[in-house]
């Protein structure tokens, strides 16, 4: 008898603490809508950012020091959606840079800088 009260007691605590911790999976820190807008943000930051590369990639003066170093363009810029999101932002950055150099008018630091980014995009393609 005594066995069965403890057995019936125990059963009554699983059930009870069992169903509060059921319920606590139900809530979320995060709203629906909160995750949707922070993944849709993310995407678009993603998208700006293979925008501004692939946009590097077909300026002349890319083109020519890429071609210097006997790299096509065409293939870097094909593979730029393949970087994992670190990476990407990293090159985008530095693109932005570089496009910021070049409205400042400095040649020889913009020439360098190209120079260092398609090195770099070619070293992380050849890497994956």
């Amino acid at each position: 008898m005594l066995k069965q009260l403890a057995v019936s007691g125990f059963l009554t605590l699983v059930v009870l603490g069992g169903g509060t911790a059921l319920a606590a999976q139900d809530r979320s820190a995060v709203s629906g809508s909160e995750l949707e807008t922070a993944v849709l943000a993310r995407s678009a930051e993603r998208g700006a950012n293979e925008a501004v590369v692939q946009r590097f990639l077909q300026t002349d003066r890319v083109q020519s020091a890429a071609a210097g170093m006997g790299v096509k363009t065409t293939d870097l810029a094909a593979r730029v959606g393949a970087l994992d999101e670190t990476t990407l932002s990293l090159l985008a950055e530095r693109t932005r840079a570089d496009e910021r150099q070049l409205a400042g008018g400095s040649d020889t630091i913009v020439i360098s800088s190209t120079v260092i980014i398609i090195a770099l995009l070619i070293i992380i393609l050849l890497v994956k």
